[in-house]
């Protein structure tokens, strides 16, 4: 293990690093490698959610509707903090609206937010992801019939998000860049972070 990664890996003692930051801006993927190199656990909010709930995000979107779906959220991450650290964690892109949940985050690791050009994030979602995107800003699934108005819905809600994210620990930009040039910015910045 890079010296420097080891010094990291001691430092973080029982602390988690989380990702936040809008859907598509590589939370899942940044983290699960993150995990690998740091040589520690890995949680990913939403899959846990999928695995408690059996159902997709878009499925408890369209049926059960948003609210429902931030209970399972905070329920999720209270299990994963539970847990213990050290761990890298993937947030959902909205998990840091809720109160509570931010202020368990922010006492419990270190905070970095994804950040990306909504032509980047709209290359990165699925299907499902759109589905529920729409739902998020209010729209019905049927209306998202153009790449402009999934554009459009991106910036909208990741306008409406932008205090939270901004509110992190430090930010990494990961539009048009690999998921190892993400992750080794993200351990510079970890690595100056007190």
């Amino acid at each position: 293990m890079d010296p420097n990664v080891k010094n990291i890996a001691d430092r973080l003692k029982k602390r988690f690093i989380f990702l936040s930051g809008f859907m598509g801006t590589g939370k899942s993927a940044a983290g699960s490698k993150l995990a690998k190199r740091l040589k520690i656990p890995f949680y990913d909010v939403d899959e846990n959610i999928i695995e408690m709930r059996k159902v997709s995000i878009a499925e408890i979107f369209t049926f059960e509707g948003e609210e429902s779906f931030r209970d399972y959220e905070s329920e999720a991450l209270e299990e994963i903090i539970q847990k213990g650290g050290p761990a890298v964690v993937s947030l959902g892109g909205g998990a840091l609206l809720r109160k509570k949940n931010n202020e368990l985050v922010q006492a419990s690791g270190i905070v970095i937010s994804l950040k990306a050009d909504p032509d980047s994030i709209l290359e990165r979602l699925g299907e499902s992801q759109i589905i529920s995107l729409f739902i998020m800003c209010g729209k019905s699934p049927v209306e998202m019939d153009s790449r402009e108005k999934v554009l459009e819905a991106i910036i909208k809600l990741n306008e409406r998000r932008k205090t939270v994210y901004d509110n992190a620990d430090f930010s990494v930009f990961s539009g048009g860049k690999t998921t190892d040039e993400v992750i080794d910015e993200i351990l510079r910045k970890i690595g100056r972070f007190k």
